[in-house]
């Protein structure tokens, strides 16, 4: 988690020097106890009401607006980053020190709102959740789209799907479809990588990029089409479209022309090399000539329907 550089005026104008002399690992620890509530994870923590390390191993979040979160536990955990210095620091979050990967998808959807920055999920919308993972993004969205909207909650990871149907549940949930599937292309079935480092990053691909070198762990898991999918739903037509498939953009786009005809709004994660080419290389000229107006922000491209 990179600390953020909106740093006071104050202490931005003090003299390098007074850094300079000292130890890469001391400086660090230094700039935390200084700045530590610019992070992401500190505007976290002031959302939270409760969390805590449950004794059959899952992590639980609830934050002030009553949302509650389940989560698996990291599979390795490191003390010698700027996360690891700023956790301790934390009120609410700092007991949950192998718990990262969840503590970072929540700031994915509390903090930087990543995949609603060009669209506001309205009352009534039909939401595909294409890698759904815990179901951060689908609980957010559940709750947007009221007992007139859909959301489809996608999800391939057995692991991942435990915890899906654990936090629908837990929060009362009864607009949520659990597809426990894969996105790709075509229909059929595929290995999937699971990573043994944390619950993201489980992918079709093998490789460091994917957190997947180190891969313990397949699993076989049916694949469809996104059309498919919400054709099998009996949903109306789509009205927004998040996907985050570690690469699996490349194919999942090929099979879903159907989906795409309707007035829908993405958001769609593209920084991934799939075959020694970036996905957004593929996807972005994909989605205009589609007729769609792009806006890429980083990892991220946003697309809705030229007027």
């Amino acid at each position: 988690m990179k600390i953020a550089s909106r740093f006071p005026q104050k202490i931005k104008s003090m003299p390098a020097t007074i850094y300079s002399s000292l130890p890469g690992k001391t400086l660090k620890r230094l700039l935390v106890s200084i700045y530590f509530r610019y992070t992401q994870l500190y505007s976290l923590d002031t959302m939270v009401a409760k969390a805590e390390q449950l004794q059959d191993g899952a992590t639980f979040i609830e934050l002030k607006n009553g949302i509650k979160y389940y989560g698996a536990q990291d599979g390795i955990a490191s003390e010698q980053d700027v996360t690891h210095d700023v956790i301790q620091k934390l009120d609410k979050l700092q007991k949950l020190e192998h718990s990262r990967t969840i503590l970072g998808v929540l700031c994915t959807q509390y903090v930087k709102a990543e995949y609603e920055k060009c669209y506001k999920l309205q009352k009534g919308d039909i939401v595909v959740d294409a890698g759904a993972h815990i179901g951060t993004f689908t609980i957010k969205a559940a709750k947007a789209v009221g007992d007139k909207g859909r959301v489809i909650a996608i999800e391939p990871s057995e692991n991942n799907l435990e915890f899906l149907s654990r936090n629908i549940e837990a929060n009362g949930l009864q607009n949520v479809t659990i597809v426990p599937k894969g996105v790709w292309g075509t229909k059929g079935t595929l290995k999937l990588s699971i990573s043994c480092r944390r619950t993201t990053g489980h992918s079709f691909y093998t490789s460091e990029q994917f957190g997947t070198e180190d891969t313990e762990e397949y699993q076989e898991v049916e694949v469809d089409t996104i059309d498919n999918i919400v054709r099998q739903s009996g949903v109306g037509p789509v009205n927004f479209l998040k996907m985050d498939i570690e690469g699996a953009e490349v194919e999942a786009i090929k099979g879903m022309d159907e989906t795409m005809s309707g007035d829908v709004k993405l958001a769609m994660e593209i920084s991934h090399i799939v075959a020694g080419h970036g996905t957004y290389q593929v996807v972005i000229p994909w989605l205009k000539n589609k007729g769609f107006q792009v806006h890429r922000d980083g990892r991220m491209v946003y697309a809705r329907k030229n007027n």
